[in-house]
């Protein structure tokens, strides 16, 4: 899959914040990047859990269904051992289906798994795993 690349614009996966259009000294795409910062979003990425019964999971570019219509693709997936479930990142349309809790189809092998927008990121940092920890040892105490 290496071979195709859909071009998407840095916005759209959140690193708009990241790029700085005033340096002095220019750079490669500065001017495409300043006119895509005003833009208005067309689509946005966001982290899905997928209801497939751990019998498949999405690999990438696959198809994203809602209401009978095509609304976007995965560009990556796999099984998570943390959630215990199949998961993936997809670019969805900005709006009520991008919000957390939204529900979509992912097409894998010609059949639609129903799917969740979730929280990124879908693993426990560090200091979450701490702070866990030290809640479930004040419960236990």
């Amino acid at each position: 899959k290496q071979w195709y690349q859909r071009r998407v614009a840095i916005t759209a996966g959140g690193l708009g914040p990241f790029v700085k259009t005033n340096k002095k000294t220019s750079f490669i795409g500065q001017e495409a990047c300043k006119e895509l910062l005003g833009k208005e979003l067309k689509t946005k990425l966001v982290a899905l859990t997928v209801d497939t019964h751990g019998y498949l999971d999405p690999e990438g570019n696959e198809t994203i269904w809602f209401d009978n219509k095509v609304v976007g693709n995965t560009t990556s997936g796999a099984w998570s051992y943390n959630k215990n479930t199949s998961i993936c990142m997809a670019y969805l349309p900005p709006g009520d289906l991008a919000e957390l809790g939204s529900n979509v189809y992912v097409e894998l092998l010609g059949k639609r798994y129903k799917a969740t927008v979730v929280n990124d990121p879908m693993y426990e940092t560090e200091a979450v795993r701490t702070r866990n920890a030290l809640k479930q040892a004040q419960l236990q105490a």
